[in-house]
This record gives C-alpha cells, structure tokens and sequence, in this order.
C-alpha cells in the first residue's frame, strides 16, 4: 500500500517534486498518516483565487481531488463516495480544515479518516491517510440489543447510576491487529460513560 501511495504522489506532482515531501506513515498500513511538502492546487486550470469560498465548495475540491488519486490514500483499494463521510469543515484564516471518516456498509470505521487542509485558494498544504484497508464485517449480522452492550460497558466502567452518566453509543466496526501485521476486523457496539470517581470518560467496545 505505501509504494502505490508513493507511485500516486509521483503521478500527480511528478517524480522531482515528490522528493520534497515528507511524511509520516501510518504503522497499520503503511500509508501516509500525515503528508507535507510544496503547496500545490488541486483545482483544475484557471481556477479563480478564494475559488474555496465556503465549505461546499472545499468539499467538492476536496472530494474531485480524492476521487482522482485513490491510490495516494487508499493504496490498493477503490472506495466508492459513500465510503468518506464529510464530518468536519472548518476555516480557520484562509485554510479550510477537512475530516473525512470512513464509512463501511454506512457504519463508521474506527479510527478510518482522511484529512485535508486546503488554503482557500485551493493549494493543499497538509494531507493525511489513516485508511483502513480490507473491511469485510457483515453488519447486517444478527446482533443482541444495544442495552446488553451498555449494561457490560457500565459494569466494567465501574458504573455507579447515582453519580455517573451514561452518555450513549453506537455500533461501530473496530480494527484489531493480527500476529502477522494484518488486520481483523470486528462489528461493535462503541459506549460512553462519564464517571465522577475516579472522574473520567470512559470508551468501551463491545462485541
């Protein structure tokens, strides 16, 4: 998956200015967790500046340029539009802050993200891939009510129901790394719990 990272990254900016990138990889996957070089346009030729002048318009550059060099962010894998959920969009000055979360059969994938950081005159600045590759969980699998997986979360919380809050959850599916570097994958209920003593919130998977 990081030489077809780096084959797209060559294909898109060519092979001199590839070299003046840098990047951090992802240990799981080998693509680029966070990528940072040259600022370079992903808008098509003759673009206007401030072309990115609200958070539509960055989530259409954003999702043309994705959609265009797969191989940077997900190696191997094609994912279709419905796999990025756009769940942040933010301008801070003149750089749109973008996190996309990737979504499995419609389910969130944990820890599954794509960000971008886009000046507003469509320059990437700052890119990164925490694509999660080959999810293969049936989540249409028959499971037991979502009130077991809260009453297990409360009871290994150490959930005290006169003092401690519950604050909800949903079914999630969760990367689990394997003896030979690959990965498994399993359907989960995610819970949140909020306790005064020790106070802490706690994040409880349940499969």
């Amino acid at each position: 998956r990081g030489r077809a990272s780096d084959d797209a990254l060559a294909a898109w900016v060519g092979a001199d200015a590839a070299r003046q990138f840098q990047s951090t990889r992802n240990a799981w996957t080998g693509l680029p967790h966070r990528l940072y070089g040259p600022a370079i346009s992903i808008l098509p030729p003759g673009a206007r500046a401030g072309a990115l002048r609200d958070a539509a318009a960055a989530e259409r550059a954003a999702r043309a340029w994705l959609g265009a060099h797969e191989a940077l962010w997900a190696g191997e894998e094609r994912p279709g539009p419905g796999d990025l959920a756009l769940v942040k969009s933010q301008r801070v000055n003149a750089t749109w802050f973008l996190v996309f979360q990737q979504r499995h059969e419609g389910i969130d994938v944990e820890g599954g993200r794509v960000d971008l950081r886009l000046r507003d005159d469509g320059r990437l600045v700052l890119f990164g891939s925490d694509w999660l590759p080959g999810v293969t969980v049936d989540t249409r699998a028959a499971r037991f009510p979502r009130g077991v997986s809260d009453a297990r979360a409360r009871l290994a919380d150490g959930f005290d129901a006169a003092r401690d809050r519950a604050l909800g959850g949903e079914r999630v599916v969760l990367a689990l790394p394997k003896g030979d570097g690959d990965l498994d994958y399993r359907l989960v209920d995610r819970v949140r719990v909020q306790t005064m003593d020790p106070p802490a919130l706690w994040r409880s998977y349940v499969d």
